[in-house]
């Protein structure tokens, strides 16, 4: 210390060169502070755009897939062929063609729709997935998910979760699916889909330098990527402050470790509608290395100067004083932050030197700020490049109409980018040309009157870039030979065509022209790529939604020509006279259709003529009465024609046809169709059809008519069927009166001398007059033969009341027991001798039953004497008991017993189940089918149950009488 006190020049070195290093480190470090804040700001801003682009990207692709869903459960086919699956059985041949329709359908959407990972089809009853593009799936249910239960109520989105299927982030839209009326038909349409169009959307690099990365994280810190998620290093999940932050709702931006522990500059926003946080981040080193280098630049300058001022104060330290002092208040003041002064050079010695090398040091520094402010301008260009990309895709979003969108694009690109001309071309792939479909100002009217188009065989920039399927990019038009000039656009001078795409197909390209040469630069052919891709698929979109609405109205105005039809078609079934019937016809088809006349000739094949049967409004009144008709064979008529050839004959306009006959009644007749009504081989008669515009007829109001024409036909010939039918009837009615008057007459006369022989065989039995014993045993033969042949002419009487309807019962109050009782009693009396054994089991206190006991007792015995026939030996048993609201009697017998095959005749008229039986036993087959017609005009009910030698078990259920 003592050494630099004595010595000034010691002093002056040391004092200056103090003085250097703490002036170049200040203002070092106030320019690196600087520079970094500026820096640090605009990489805030590059980010915050890039976040916000990104954002909005992501909620159009999603709010794509949930027009795309709401678009497909919409469709009419969707909705019939839906309620088919969710209201018929699976073995319905509708409900299998529905399916396969469906099935071939969905998969042909999630084919092209290279978003969707699966559809299918969920009952609203129990959530069970009836159909799916991905059928290992079907048979599921999904009762508890959340997109089943939201998606019953209305159209619905549930945000990025982990798919129980694939393993990896999925979401899913769901909406009910709805009638033509807006009602429910019990069923969701739910889709789910593939994240991998979310991935290209977040890792896109575009203004994020080399390090810089975008990317999701959900609400349980889990990293949202189709092909890094559930890596294994992030396996207990992903944090750092932006992601922590962000996921609190927080949004921001801040300097932080990422959550690989790497310092990023950082931007993160929450995005609440799909529960995600969206985070964009780019490397402090790379964010701050233009920073870094200024500071390492003004340290060397520094050093260097500091240096040469030791040099320079060692060797001249007296001379040096004044311009030292000079140089220390201009270095002052610039350490204030005024780098526009300079050191005044006094001397030309070493102070000489070191003043400009101290003003080169300045200059220096001016120009890394000067750099950087030129940086900060270029990202600033950039940002309002971007944000003029993101104007003009928004508004595209907004336009359904395919033209209208086109010519919102090409003028807001130019307006936007402030270029010469915008223009884009479509690919016609019939015609192998790209047509001129949208352009900007004077020069792109005229072009769009000339119908402009380029073949796409020709060389050119447009076809290069179809071909090629990149972008071509011109920066001097004069230096390309395969650039064609365009008269009405001289001042071109660089040109970008680029293509639009959707997925690998090229459906145009958007041509950008420019005044100045090599106006577009590889950052503006980026951007445009970016933009280019989204107009493209709304483009594509755009021209969907047309067809499909263009589709739907000729659908609506087919389906309601086919309700007509099937209007027209039910109405026919229900009516019998042909006349009502072809006036009916001729009304509706006029009204329901909106045509000018509807007649109906029928062929008289006798007269070989077509006869006016039915006509619409007062003409066809006239024609009717009139008798209008046309011979079969007139050359020049289109209805006799139609009748001949027996096909539909279709006039487009009647005053270029010669064959036409014009009616004075009907003189506004411009088009006319005819159509044969043809049953088999054999032809009806015309229908023929006339309006007042020409070329009315379409081709589905031609074969609707076509196929009405035949169900016409048909009704017509059913009609006739049915005047048949009933005149057979009436025939067959009056047989069996006959035949039951008939039956009733024999009965009487037969019973009448039957009554006198059975009385005098009695009386013989009974011993009025003495007879031998061989004579006694005939006289006996005579009395069971007569009562037999009495029983079955009693029968046949009761057989004809019944069937005639004039059977009455005589209908009271009555216990079974007492009617029991009779039956047994006859039962014991017939049996006697008999090796069968006869039971009774009667439950106590049975209900009373309506009934008329006369009947009743001949049910019994008919069922009794039945088992007696067939029963040689063994036991019959009766039994009865009180079964709900039913008294129920049972005859169980031993005897052969009944095949199964003879179950279904057991109870018909004249029916004997076993001939051999039979003929031992005797019978006409009357007695069980009265007997199951009395219980049944009684109320109740009879069946038998029986095996082949096992007996049988007929059971007589009759209703209990109802408490007063």
């Amino acid at each position: 210390m003592k050494f630099l006190k004595k010595s000034l020049m010691t002093q002056l070195v040391t004092y200056f060169l103090l003085l250097s290093v703490v002036t170049v480190s200040l203002v070092g470090l106030i320019a690196f502070l600087q520079a970094r804040e500026a820096l640090k700001q605009a990489v805030f801003d590059q980010l915050e755009t890039t976040a916000t682009l990104k954002e909005d990207e992501l909620n159009r692709w999603v709010a794509d897939r949930r027009e795309d869903v709401l678009l497909i459960a919409a469709l009419p086919e969707m909705r019939d062929q839906a309620g088919k699956l969710l209201k018929l059985e699976e073995t319905d041949p509708e409900y299998q063609a529905a399916y396969i329709f469906l099935s071939d359908y969905l998969a042909g959407v999630a084919t092209r729709k290279q978003d969707i990972q699966e559809i299918f089809i969920l009952t609203g009853k129990d959530g069970q997935v009836i159909l799916s593009t991905d059928q290992a799936r079907e048979g599921e249910r999904h009762t508890d998910a959340d997109y089943f239960i939201q998606g019953q109520w209305g159209p619905s989105i549930q945000s990025i979760y982990l798919s129980p299927v694939t393993g990896k982030p999925t979401m899913t839209i769901a909406t009910p699916l709805l009638n033509e009326v807006g009602l429910q038909l019990g069923g969701v349409l739910v889709v789910h889909l593939n994240l991998e169009r979310m991935d290209k959307i977040v890792l896109k690099r575009a203004g994020l330098g080399t390090s810089g990365q975008t990317y999701l994280v959900d609400r349980s810190n889990t990293l949202v990527s189709t092909e890094r998620f559930g890596e294994q290093e992030f396996s207990q999940g992903i944090h750092s402050k932006g992601i922590d932050n962000a996921i609190q709702g927080i949004d921001g931006s801040a300097l932080y470790s990422n959550y690989e522990g790497v310092e990023v500059i950082g931007v993160y926003h929450w995005i609440g509608r799909w529960e995600v946080a969206l985070l964009a981040e780019m490397n402090q080193q790379e964010a701050f290395a233009p920073a870094r280098q200024l500071a390492g630049m003004i340290i060397l300058v520094g050093l260097i100067s500091t240096g040469a001022l030791a040099v320079g104060v060692y060797l001249l330290a007296r001379q040096i004083i004044r311009p030292i002092l000079a140089i220390t208040n201009t270095a002052a003041q610039m350490a204030a932050g005024d780098l526009t002064l300079t050191v005044p050079v006094l001397t030309e010695d070493e102070i000489g030197v070191l003043a400009r090398a101290f003003n080169d040091m300045t200059a220096r520094v001016r120009d890394l700020i000067g750099s950087l402010e030129e940086r900060g301008n270029e990202l600033a260009a950039r940002t309002r490049e971007i944000e003029a990309s993101q104007r003009v895709t928004f508004a595209a979003s907004e336009r359904a109409d395919p033209d209208r969108l086109l010519q919102m694009v090409v003028n807001l690109i130019r307006d936007q980018f402030h270029l010469y001309h915008v223009q884009v071309y479509v690919v016609d792939e019939e015609k192998q040309t790209a047509v001129l479909r949208q352009s900007t100002g004077y020069a792109g009217r005229r072009l769009l009157q000339k119908r402009h188009h380029i073949p796409l065989d020709q060389p050119a920039l447009v076809t290069r870039a179809i071909h090629s399927g990149e972008p071509v990019l011109v920066a001097d038009v004069n230096q390309t030979e395969d650039w064609l000039p365009n008269p009405l656009l001289p001042d071109t001078r660089s040109e970008l065509v680029v293509p639009l795409k959707v997925g690998d197909e090229v459906v145009g390209v958007l041509d950008a022209q420019d005044r100045e040469p090599g106006r577009f630069v590889p950052h503006v052919v980026a951007l445009f790529q970016t933009m280019t891709d989204q107009i493209a698929f709304l483009f594509e979109n755009s021209e969907l939604v047309e067809r499909v609405t263009e589709q739907t109205q000729t659908l609506t105005i087919f389906t309601d020509q086919l309700r007509s039809a099937a209007d027209i078609a039910r109405r026919l079934g229900g009516i019998l006279d042909p006349e009502q019937l072809l006036q009916q016809v001729v009304e509706l088809i006029r009204n329901r259709f909106g045509f000018y006349h509807v007649h109906i000739y029928m062929l008289d094949e006798a007269a070989g003529r077509l006869i006016v049967r039915a006509g619409s409004g007062e003409v066809g009144r006239v024609l009717r009465e009139r008798g209008h008709s046309i011979p079969l064979d007139a050359p020049k008529s289109l209805v006799a024609r139609t009748a001949r050839d027996r096909e539909t004959l279709l006039v487009e306009d009647t005053s270029l046809e010669s064959d036409f006959m014009p009616n004075p009644l009907l003189p506004q007749t411009r088009s006319s169709m005819s159509v044969p009504l043809v049953v088999g081989d054999r032809v009806l008669g015309v229908l023929n059809i006339q309006d007042d515009q020409p070329g009315r007829f379409t081709e589905t109001e031609l074969d609707t008519l076509t196929s009405l024409a035949g169900q016409i036909a048909t009704a017509l010939q059913n009609a006739a069927y049915v005047e048949e039918i009933e005149r057979a009837a009436e025939e067959l009615r009056e047989m069996d009166r006959l035949k039951n008057e008939f039956m009733a007459n024999m009965s009487h006369e037969l019973r009448t001398p039957l009554n006198s022989i059975i009385g005098y065989a009695e009386l013989m039995l009974m011993g009025v007059s003495d007879i031998d014993p061989e004579t006694l045993e005939d006289v006996q033969a005579i009395y069971s033969n007569g009562q037999h042949l009495l029983t079955m002419i009693n029968d046949i009487l009761d057989m004809a009341k019944i069937e005639a309807g004039s059977l009455v019962l005589n209908l009271e109050s009555v216990q079974i027991a007492p009617l029991i009782d009779e039956v047994s009693a006859k039962a014991v009396e017939r049996l006697e001798g008999k090796p069968i054994e006869w039971a009774v089991e009667a439950e106590p206190d049975l209900p009373p039953i309506q009934a008329d006991p006369l009947r009743i007792g001949q049910i019994f015995n008919n069922l009794v004497t039945n088992a007696e026939k067939f029963t040689e030996e063994g036991a019959i048993s009766l039994r009865a008991r009180a079964e709900d609201s039913w008294v129920c009697i049972e005859i169980q017998d031993t005897g052969i017993g009944i095949a199964e095959s003879d179950m279904d005749k057991v109870f018909d008229r004249f029916q004997q189940v076993d001939s051999s039986s039979t003929r031992t036993a005797g019978g006409a087959g009357l007695g069980l089918a009265i007997t199951r017609r009395l219980v049944e005009l009684h109320g109740g009910e009879i069946e038998v149950q029986s095996q082949p030698g096992e007996g049988s078990t007929f059971t007589v259920r009759l209703p209990v009488e109802a408490s007063k």
